[in-house]
């Protein structure tokens, strides 16, 4: 638990964080199950987050900072409102060269999140149906589409389609041929 204003002069390395329940609590819901961050900015590196479980950041809930999380590893941490390994509310971490296994990220009311280096030219990422700041690589790497020296705050994602399955920005018989491609029962 680091909630006294810690910043990235604060470091966890080398750990396995593993097992946790959740520490903070809000209204009855446990936090962050490795992890609890509240105003505080730590660098966390080379650490194996795994088995932990919280109503809310099943691995990591983080308020009102900006954590970094440098080669780290999530796996099999559950969140009972979510699945988010990593929850974010008026946060901002650096994620870089981390891997998720069946993990991800859930934000509420927060800035952008950097995936990538650090020390990377970042751009804005659009995937799916979010903006994130990340390095053209890892932006390539997630299928997304990046714009070099572009903010999410820009606008430069466009807004999402309905029925877009192939996220052409338009919804038409390809999109159409793309369901029935994937039509029948699944082994």
């Amino acid at each position: 638990m680091m909630r006294s204003g810690e910043t990235c002069r604060t470091r966890l390395e080398g750990l396995s964080i593993a097992g946790g329940t959740g520490t903070g609590t809000k209204r009855t819901s446990t936090l962050g199950g490795g992890l609890f961050l509240k105003g505080a900015s730590p660098v966390i590196e080379d650490c194996l987050i795994l088995n932990n479980t919280a109503s809310r950041g099943g691995a990591v809930y983080s308020e009102d900072g900006q954590p970094s999380f440098i080669n780290c590893w999530f796996y099999l941490n559950q969140s009972q409102a979510g699945g988010a390994t990593i929850h974010c509310v008026r946060s901002r971490p650096d994620v870089v060269s981390c891997g998720f296994h069946e993990d991800g990220i859930e934000w509420v009311d927060s800035w952008p999140i950097s995936i990538g280096s650090l020390a990377c030219h970042e751009g804005a990422c659009c995937l799916h149906q979010a903006c994130i700041m990340a390095s053209r690589q890892a932006c390539d790497l997630a299928g997304g589409s990046w714009h070099e020296q572009r903010r999410c705050d820009d606008g430069v994602c466009p807004a999402t389609c309905r029925g877009d399955v192939n996220g052409d920005h338009r919804v038409n018989l390809t999109d159409v041929l793309m369901l029935l491609e994937q039509w029948g029962m699944c082994s």
